[in-house]
């Protein structure tokens, strides 16, 4: 069986990576992620404090994978704002 099926329970350190990278980008809630077989955006948030969380639910496992962005460095001043006040 592949690794990265959607029906298997493990969640590989892959696609914890994949999980990381697409936590970057803006999702629809419900989008399927095409690089992420199986798995689905549940949910995600931005903040003006600059937290930004998105979290990934496979249907298949019940299993749920919260993800929280990093500093966005590049990012427009309103996005820069909340880092630098730290």
């Amino acid at each position: 069986m592949n690794k990265e099926s959607s029906n298997n329970r493990e969640i590989t350190d892959l696609v914890y990576k994949k999980m990381s990278q697409e936590a970057y980008k803006d999702y629809e809630t419900g989008k399927k992620i095409g690089v992420l077989p199986g798995w689905e955006v549940l949910d995600q948030k931005h903040n003006s404090s600059g937290m930004d969380v998105v979290t990934f639910y496979n249907p298949d496992t019940k299993q749920a994978v919260v993800a929280f962005r990093g500093t966005e460095g590049s990012s427009t001043w309103d996005r820069k704002a909340p880092d630098l006040k730290a």
